[in-house]
């Protein structure tokens, strides 16, 4: 059986992969980092909701720029919209992973510092023409 990218049924999956990948190598749910993919968004249809679509098409032409319609309290809910069901199952696993990006910094045992930020540049993910046309935003 197929199943559809981005649906309940394949988070399903990788949420018990992860669960089991955890428990193998001693790591708790909590310590795991994710990031979203293309696969991870909603697509927006022409005809479906027309608003959204015209929103992708004008960012991903350069006609708007990203960082504006994040600023937009409609546009962003158009955008994060898309990520419903990735950010309801990221949201079981590191803090603040089921955010736009995120940003933790670990302390090593000798006390060193690393960063580690998680950058969502699926939000324009549409279509197959996907190369090129996927953007970070400022914020």
């Amino acid at each position: 059986m197929l199943i559809p990218p981005g649906s309940d049924g394949e988070y399903a999956i990788a949420r018990r992969w992860l669960h089991e990948l955890a428990a193998a190598v001693g790591v708790t749910q909590d310590r795991i980092f994710l990031v979203p993919g293309n696969h991870d968004v909603a697509r927006a249809a022409p005809g479906k909701d027309r608003a959204l679509f015209r929103l992708i098409e004008r960012l991903r032409s350069g006609a708007e720029r990203l960082d504006d319609a994040l600023a937009d309290p409609g546009d962003r809910s158009l955008l994060e919209n898309r990520l419903h069901g990735y950010r309801e199952f990221a949201s079981g696993f590191a803090e603040g992973c089921d955010q736009l990006y995120w940003a933790h910094r670990f302390i090593t045992v000798a006390g060193q510092s690393i960063p580690v930020i998680g950058f969502d540049t699926a939000l324009l993910a549409n279509d197959h023409l996907d190369h090129g046309q996927l953007w970070l935003g400022k914020e």
